[in-house]
C-alpha cells in the first residue's frame, strides 16, 4: 500500500509531466487538447484519479475543461494587481498572486531597505504577462521543500546586503 508521501510523489511527477507535455505544445501561450481517455488511463496506472490532477493545475494556474473526447488545458487569465497600494506599502508587488510564498515573501522583504524595496518593485512592475505565466508555473510546480529553500536562500542573500 501507498504512503501519503508516495501518492504525493506520484501526483506531483504526473503534474510535472503534464506540464511540460502541455508547454511542448505551446501552452500557456495557447490552449492545448489530449485525449480525456489517455489522461484518465495515464493516471488510473499510476494509482490515482486523473480528477485529482485536476484539482491540483485548477487550483493553481490552469483552466481545465473536460469535453466528450478531451480535456482542454488554458492559462488562467492573470488580474492586474493595483500598484498604487504597493507603492504605499513594503508589500511586494504580485505576492498575493503565489499563495502562501508570497506571504513569506513578503515577510522577508519587509526587512529590506526602502531603496532595495524600489529596486524590486521597478523590477517586477516591468515583467510582462507572460513572463509573469511562466514565473507563476515555476512556482507553482515547486514542492514546500523548494518553495523553503528558496526562501532561507532569500534570507541569506538580504542578510549579506
Amino acid at each position: 500500500m501507498s504512503t501519503d508521501k508516495e501518492t504525493e510523489d506520484a501526483l506531483h511527477a504526473f503534474e510535472q509531466n503534464l506540464r511540460r507535455n502541455l508547454e511542448k505544445n505551446g501552452f500557456p501561450e495557447k490552449s492545448v487538447a489530449f485525449p480525456i481517455d489517455s489522461l484518465f488511463e495515464a493516471a488510473s496506472a499510476k494509482g490515482f484519479s486523473f480528477n485529482k490532477i485536476r484539482e491540483r493545475l485548477e487550483a493553481q494556474d490552469v483552466a481545465v475543461e473536460l469535453e466528450e473526447k478531451r480535456v482542454v488545458f488554458s492559462a488562467k487569465p492573470v488580474e492586474p494587481q493595483p500598484t498604487a497600494s504597493a507603492e504605499d506599502s513594503q508589500e511586494m508587488p504580485g505576492a498575493g498572486l503565489f499563495g502562501d510564498l508570497g506571504t513569506m515573501a513578503s515577510e522577508v522583504l519587509n526587512k529590506i531597505s526602502p531603496e532595495q524595496m524600489k529596486q524590486m518593485r521597478d523590477m517586477v512592475g516591468n515583467i510582462d504577462a507572460t513572463q509573469l505565466a511562466e514565473l507563476k508555473n515555476r512556482l507553482a510546480s515547486m514542492s514546500e521543500e523548494e518553495k523553503q529553500s528558496m526562501l532561507q536562500q532569500m534570507k541569506g542573500f538580504l542578510g549579506k546586503n
